[in-house]
């Protein structure tokens, strides 16, 4: 565990930039039939909706990006296709496709749409390790909204030291809701 503390640490230290509060840190597994599983056993713990003040860090973050450049995956949607993420990056002017596993489209079996340039989602909670790998191995930018919990674990520390992350952590927790507003 030291060891790889002193890895994050390390590359922090040659020069990874910091911007408003993001930090630059420093095998294959067919992990899609868990997901599959995972989400119809999980389904109403894994329907959570991100809530306005999870989005907008995410949107400065963006700025300065050329929007008619960028063509952002929300593939983790509800099963109407009317994520408040997807909403919220179109009002302020991105192109996003979405995709939802509600509607027969397995982010973790389906290949990246034509054109694609960024990630960004809250993904089930109980597959976010093959989430995270698949959006490494996809390697396009990404933003996955999750719970700090999700730097812990050996098989992700192993993924978030061998690729370059940056963490964008919230002051305040995060109040996710499920399908009928109420706060988990």
């Amino acid at each position: 565990q030291h060891h790889r503390r002193r890895n994050v640490r390390s590359s922090n230290r040659r020069g990874k930039k910091k911007i408003h509060g993001i930090h630059d840190l420093g095998g294959q597994m067919d992990l899609s039939k868990i997901y599959a599983d995972n989400t119809k056993q999980n389904n109403e713990k894994d329907e959570m909706y991100t809530p306005d003040n999870a989005i907008a860090p995410l949107i400065k973050h963006l700025e300065g990006l050329d929007k008619e450049k960028i063509l952002i995956w929300e593939c983790a949607d509800t099963p109407n296709n009317d994520s408040n993420i997807a909403s919220k990056l179109r009002e302020v002017g991105y192109k996003v496709i979405t995709t939802s596993i509600h509607n027969g489209q397995d982010f973790l079996k389906t290949e990246t749409p034509d054109g694609v340039t960024h990630i960004i989602t809250n993904p089930p909670f109980s597959v976010k390790e093959s989430f995270i790998k698949s959006c490494f191995d996809r390697n396009l930018p990404f933003a996955l909204l999750m719970p700090l919990a999700a730097l812990e674990g050996k098989v992700r520390v192993d993924m978030y030291i061998k690729n370059d992350i940056q963490l964008l952590c919230f002051d305040k927790r995060i109040k996710f809701v499920n399908k009928d507003g109420e706060s988990m």
